[in-house]
């Protein structure tokens, strides 16, 4: 049985914010970038005009709405399950007939058929701008065999990894802009701060990272601070008890 989602209450006051977002390093990171910055790498790092690597937006939001739905599912509320078209919103079987028949995860992220509500900045190296590039290695790998588990021949490629010293963490940080109800918001700051890891390369221990996000402030000033615990707060009400 999917629980009903609470539509009443202070969990339906609607704000617009910008929440300031960091996002720290504790492994080697990749995230693929286009053309060859590098001759000596089959894969290069994303990085901007500067030549120093940052996260896209795209690849935070991803992350963030693949954890959001992890989270829903454990608490038994409905979830888009594309790519079969009748169960995405708003032809999920557990929605139809809904007034808003649209699952958590489009409210936030959107859908085909129903535009975002947050724009996810990209974020840009914050601290070690000047040491990084130094940091920005090939590292060879060997494609591998999805039956035999071995190594195929003359498969050797190189990635260009960003490998700070091991007790160096890098932070990269931006914002998120969005308009979201209490309980949205809540959400959305919840499936940030469990994000473990970003990028490729996770079977190799790459993108360990840590997510943080600090108060946010209000784009249409009502008067009112809001925090990130009370924003958590109205998560409660989802959660099974």
């Amino acid at each position: 049985m999917m629980k009903e989602m609470d539509e009443g209450g202070a969990d339906n006051l609607v704000l617009t914010l910008e929440l300031p977002v960091e996002v720290k390093m504790s492994s080697p990171f990749f995230t693929a970038g286009a053309g060859l910055r590098s001759p000596s790498a089959d894969r290069c790092l994303l990085t901007d005009g500067a030549g120093l690597p940052y996260i896209s937006g795209a690849t935070l939001k991803g992350r963030a709405r693949a954890t959001l739905e992890r989270i829903l599912r454990n608490w038994q509320l409905a979830v888009c399950e594309p790519p079969r078209p009748e169960m995405v919103c708003p032809h999920h079987p557990h929605l139809a007939g809904e007034e808003e028949p649209y699952c958590l995860c489009c409210r936030v992220f959107g859908s085909p058929s129903r535009p975002g509500r947050v724009f996810f900045a990209d974020l840009a190296l914050d601290t070690y701008r000047q040491e990084v590039e130094r940091w920005m290695v090939p590292q060879p790998g060997v494609a591998v065999d999805r039956y035999t588990g071995t190594a195929v021949a003359e498969k050797l490629y190189v990635t260009e990894v960003l490998r700070p010293p091991f007790e160096v963490h890098p932070a990269f940080k931006g914002s998120l802009v969005g308009t979201l109800n209490r309980q949205e918001w809540g959400l959305l700051i919840l499936s940030l701060l469990l994000i473990d890891y970003l990028g490729g390369g996770k079977a190799r221990g790459w993108g360990r990272v840590e997510v943080s996000c600090r108060e946010p402030s209000v784009v249409n000033p009502r008067g009112e601070r809001v925090k990130v615990e009370d924003l958590l707060e109205e998560v409660r009400k989802l959660a099974p008890v």
